[in-house]
């Protein structure tokens, strides 16, 4: 896998996972890692492993809890 064919393969993946993530500076090991794991799949035919991904903040927070509704702040209870 690493002779110079797949590496420019691998590297025009993570290139472009880099462009659809926004351009985020310090991310490369990430898409790197990804890109690699895509390459794989496409040449082994295997599903690449599921990466980690940060869970993005919700605008506003749930307020259910254990299955009940929790009242609105400031509304009493």
């Amino acid at each position: 896998m690493e002779d110079d064919k797949a590496l420019g393969e691998i590297r025009k993946i993570a290139y472009r996972l880099w462009i659809e993530d926004g351009r985020p500076e310090g991310e490369d090991r990430r898409h790197w890692d990804r890109a690699k794991e895509i390459w794989a799949f496409e040449h082994a035919g295997e599903e690449p492993a599921a990466t980690e991904t940060k869970p993005k903040p919700s605008a506003t927070p749930s307020r259910r809890r254990g299955g009940r509704s929790l009242p609105a702040a400031g509304l009493g209870g």
